[in-house]
């Protein structure tokens, strides 16, 4: 087996795939005895015109058989080493975002905050304000949760989460 490798990395191979040599050899002996025993086996009447005619075919295989020796000879085989690619050094996996329907049921937790009311009592509650700009889904939260309490500043609504969490929301880990 020839190899030749070139500045590629291409290696040229000069060699038939298939049979290997002992093979061949094996075979090229099969056909020889064959064609001699035929030969032999054939009665003895041939005539001259008989023999002109064996003659002919046996150098026309011949010729068939040095035509096809050849053209198997410049037979060229390319191979190309198999090279992979190296992996991508630290690259940072993106979490995909949560489907539609678990985050709906997540409240941002930075909207959830302590209000005073006026009697000096502090109350926990869902802003709406902070809700509107942070959850695109405030408008669908259920009525019954909403709350308002006066304190200090004024009226203040929102969202009791207690009333939310009992209607499957929850507020978001942070």
């Amino acid at each position: 087996m020839l190899g030749i490798a070139d500045h590629t990395g291409l290696a040229f191979e000069s060699t038939q795939k298939g049979i290997d040599p002992m093979h061949r050899k094996f075979i090229t002996l099969i056909v020889a005895t064959a064609i001699a025993v035929t030969g032999f086996s054939a009665p003895a009447r041939a005539g001259g015109e008989d023999a002109g005619k064996m003659l002919a075919g046996l150098a026309a295989l011949a010729i068939l058989g040095a035509v096809i020796h050849e053209s198997r000879k410049d037979r060229v085989v390319v191979t190309r080493d198999y090279r992979p690619l190296a992996p991508p050094r630290h690259q940072r996996v993106q979490p995909r975002p949560l489907p539609r329907a678990v985050s709906r049921n997540i409240l941002p937790r930075e909207c959830l905050r302590t209000f005073e009311s006026g009697y000096g009592t502090k109350t926990r509650m869902f802003g709406r304000k902070c809700m509107k700009t942070h959850y695109s889904y405030t408008n669908d939260l259920p009525r019954e949760c909403k709350t308002r309490i006066w304190g200090p500043t004024g009226e203040r609504r929102g969202f009791n989460p207690q009333c939310l969490r009992r209607q499957g929301y929850r507020a978001a880990h942070n």
